[in-house]
């Protein structure tokens, strides 16, 4: 069965509250780009350090704005949030 996007009133409500945009974000991936998903799931479950792995990190981070996005618009800006992010949670 595939997952159908909901029949929205008012879509400018999803980004109302920052709970609104990650359900919009997490239903986003899981119905409409799994294998995007699979490409997020390369990354290390560290904060990357070593050159090596700073290099698969970006290439990581590349790949999945070019798959969400459909190309490399403000991909810096999207390393350096998905860096923060992990700052935080890991």
């Amino acid at each position: 069965m595939r997952m159908r996007p909901p029949d929205i009133d008012n879509p400018q409500r999803a980004t109302e509250t920052p709970d609104n945009c990650i359900d919009t974000g997490g239903w986003y991936l899981g119905a409409e780009r799994p294998h995007t998903i699979r490409e997020m799931d390369r990354d290390g479950r560290s904060i990357a350090s070593e050159p090596a792995e700073r290099a698969t990190e970006r290439a990581i981070s590349y790949a999945v704005t070019r798959a969400i996005n459909g190309g490399e618009i403000q991909r810096d800006d999207r390393l350096r949030e998905t860096r923060a992010a992990k700052e935080i949670l890991l």
